[in-house]
């Protein structure tokens, strides 16, 4: 297995808040990298820390990727500063 295969699992619209009312953000995928795209703003690249987890150098934010049970991406947990806040991915 390369080093990005599982980045597909990744790829997809996720969004805050019950409705999307908080924001939504794209991952998406190019060549081996990933970026995530919030709103009109332009892509920014997501880089690997662990498995499921990166970091954007933009501001420092810290992405972690939620699995179910059965291994399938559900949704995104950023870490920021003081607090975290889940993005759940839309089907």
């Amino acid at each position: 297995m390369g080093a990005g295969d599982h980045f597909n699992d990744y790829v997809g619209h996720y969004r805050f808040g019950v409705s999307g009312d908080k924001g939504e953000v794209s991952i998406t995928r190019i060549g081996d990298k990933l970026y995530d795209t919030w709103a009109d703003e332009e892509a920014t690249e997501l880089l690997p820390g662990k498995y499921d987890m990166f970091f954007s150098r933009e501001d420092g934010l810290a992405e972690r990727f939620l699995r179910d049970k059965s291994g399938k991406v559900t949704g995104i947990l950023y870490t920021l500063g003081d607090g975290e806040v889940e993005a759940k991915r839309m089907p």
